[in-house]
């Protein structure tokens, strides 16, 4: 549950951003809102004999064109006919009503955290309309852009129906949205970088997205926290599919968790993060300069939750991996975990110590760099302590704790620890583990 601590800390810390598509707005009006898919189909009905067109467009009720060319495509035709694409697309839409049952629990979320921010490829305002007033602003091209501050800030990138002529709707709309510098194009990449953003009820299909999503990839190294993208489904999830969102795009995956679900467990995990939130990166900023002279208290590094704290109030200042004095303070923290194991009773460490193993290499790489020593010094450890039967001295809850959150190790992770386990400790426990992962029964 490590990654809904790190964005339950970043809503505490006021820097969650939400990347909301399609299916949340189905979620909030109980499905009547439509696909792009269905949306164009609609349209198409506008048309004086739709048939033949839908049919070459969509045969079998599916696409074979990228959908943004099969807009073109619908709007040259409703063009003949004397008919505004956009105008129509804004009649559908206009029509959704919220569910005030279905969205009850995500408007008392965004009610109660009012600094968040929302990226939208949604034409639709239904946002707008269940936030309390005063608690927002909308962003879209077409209309000026709002001064105030406070509240809210909900940015449609693609338009909205408040200006229907500015909507991005066809090939050639986004073409000229990639390819030509706008504020609300460069808005994605600012926000991205600067927030843990979160992606939800969004295919990633559209490929318009996807150079802003590698751009944020390959221009984020330098962060301790290499992956602040996730990706909502409640959809299961490939292992190559997850790999792949990894090493392009550098999003995490979060399987089988649908938006409310996902709500329920970021604030369960809330109070404890906002805990001393601002005192936390106070002496982390301070332990950090006194290069290695003042350390962290065995009563804070004996708690869960501790090194969580650690990484996400770096990220939260601003500490810069290269420059090595994390990485030092890391393996530092790391090495007196294990010797907490030493101690009698002290069963939740063994726990700790994996859960911490398992989310740092969930969110950077480890191989060649100044850690890679003492972060598998922690993995020969725990991966010789842990089992999968509940045996006297050996710990079943790390064991559990490795078998699930494998996958979410990344794929270079992954493949170093294999080939550590296999050399160093081949044990029947750890080779099920790196070699079955979650289906390790």
């Amino acid at each position: 549950m490590y990654e809904y601590f790190e964005i339950a800390y970043a809503l505490a810390n006021e820097s969650l951003c939400l990347f909301l598509g399609t299916g949340f707005s189905k979620q909030i009006t109980d499905g009547k809102a439509p696909s792009w898919l269905e949306l164009l189909q609609h349209c198409c009905d506008e048309l004086g004999n739709p048939d033949p067109l839908k049919k070459k467009l969509f045969p079998g009720g599916e696409n074979e064109l990228p959908l943004e060319e099969c807009a073109q495509i619908i709007e040259l035709q409703l063009n003949k006919e004397g008919k505004d694409l956009r105008k129509i697309i804004t009649n559908i839409i206009s029509n959704l009503e919220v569910d005030d049952a279905l969205s009850k629990e995500i408007k008392e979320f965004f009610n109660k955290h009012d600094h968040l921010k929302i990226i939208t490829t949604s034409y639709d305002t239904l946002i707008e309309r269940f936030l309390a007033p005063g608690k927002c602003n909308s962003y879209c091209p077409g209309k000026p852009i709002p001064k105030r501050k406070k509240g809210i800030n909900v940015y449609h990138i693609h338009g909205s129906i408040d200006s229907p002529n500015d909507m991005i709707v066809t090939a050639s709309d986004y073409y000229n949205f990639i390819n030509s510098p706008s504020y609300f194009r460069n808005k994605i990449y600012n926000l991205i970088q600067e927030y843990t953003t979160v992606i939800i009820g969004y295919s990633l299909t559209d490929p318009n997205l996807k150079p802003i999503f590698n751009y944020y990839s390959t221009h984020n190294l330098s962060s301790l926290n290499r992956s602040s993208l996730f990706y909502v489904t409640k959809n299961s999830v490939p292992l190559h599919i997850k790999d792949h969102y990894e090493y392009c795009y550098s999003i995490r995956v979060l399987e089988k968790v649908g938006i409310n679900r996902f709500i329920q467990r970021v604030e369960h995990q809330y109070k404890d993060a906002e805990e001393k939130i601002e005192r936390r990166q106070e002496i982390l900023k301070r332990i950090l300069d006194k290069k290695g002279k003042k350390k962290y208290k065995d009563d804070f590094l004996k708690s869960r939750h501790s090194f969580f704290h650690i990484i996400s109030a770096a990220e939260a200042i601003g500490e810069n991996v290269k420059s090595g004095r994390m990485k030092k303070l890391i393996a530092d923290i790391l090495q007196r975990k294990i010797k907490f194991t030493s101690k009698s009773g002290a069963w939740d460490q063994y726990d700790h110590l994996a859960e911490w193993l398992v989310y740092l290499g969930s969110v950077m790489d480890l191989k060649g760099t100044l850690l890679e020593k003492a972060y598998l010094k922690g993995v020969y450890h725990s991966m010789t302590t842990m089992s999968r039967e509940r045996y006297l001295g050996y710990c079943w809850e790390a064991y559990q704790t490795w078998r699930f959150h494998w996958e979410s190790l990344t794929r270079g992770n992954r493949a170093m620890i294999k080939e550590y386990v296999e050399r160093e400790c081949p044990t029947p426990n750890a080779l099920r583990i790196v070699n079955e992962g979650k289906l390790a029964f």
